[in-house]
């Protein structure tokens, strides 16, 4: 009984700690629609607006991957368009299923999160009794943060590069002249920022901001 009594308090002790290592992963899972916060958990309207979001990029991927498809077939002759629409799709299909396993099990996720923060023996207080141990574990989550920060940052910059591809390469593209209609209505397809086709001509301006912005998103 004294055992049960001290585990339990034991217990609560360590609960009463965090070591906060993975809040910036909870922001960021946040802000990328893949788990919300417990302050939008906890409103209504932003729990319903926040899975209607989830929602909708979720099922974008469907009109996204047929667009593709039809890419691959309309550019099937050439071995570098469709190594081009591979490199940008395979990435895009992979992240697919990631994201809505994500969605599908957030609660799991993140009761397995808490617990590391929590429930875990860098909460032990054997651990925050000893000064050195407190430090290596300052040092490593610091460095843990950084880390996680610098590849979050580095994955935003190149993906905001890569959306400036449309223009970068109409601008370095802009001397060739001498193609016919058909050229240039293929060429305006493969300089999409994912490399698609549809039976319309997308150097209609509403055509093609349409198709960007909706990529883009």
């Amino acid at each position: 009984m004294d055992v049960k009594t001290r585990s339990t308090v034991h217990q609560s002790t360590e609960y009463s700690r965090r070591i906060d290592l993975l809040g910036f992963m909870f922001k960021y899972l946040h802000y990328t629609f893949l788990g919300p916060s417990q302050e939008t958990m906890d409103s209504t309207w932003k729990r319903r607006l926040y899975s209607l979001v989830q929602f909708i990029t979720l099922f974008s991927y469907i009109p996204a991957l047929l667009c593709t498809a039809l890419g691959l077939y309309e550019f099937r002759h050439d071995i570098r368009d469709i190594t081009d629409i591979l490199v940008t799709t395979v990435p895009f299909l992979t992240s697919f299923p990631i994201g809505f396993y994500f969605i599908r099990n957030w609660n799991q996720i993140k009761k397995f999160m808490v617990s590391i923060e929590t429930d875990s023996y860098f909460t032990s207080p054997f651990v925050h009794s000893k000064g050195n141990l407190l430090r290596i574990i300052e040092d490593t989550k610091k460095k843990c943060v950084f880390l996680t920060k610098f590849l979050v940052i580095t994955e935003f910059i190149g993906l905001t590069s890569f959306f400036f591809k449309p223009f970068i390469l109409s601008y370095l593209e802009e001397s060739q002249i001498n193609l016919t209609e058909e050229e240039s209505i293929r060429k305006q397809w493969k300089n999409m920022i994912y490399v698609i086709w549809l039976p319309v001509d997308p150097r209609k301006p509403l055509v093609f901001y349409s198709v960007y912005i909706y990529q883009l998103f």
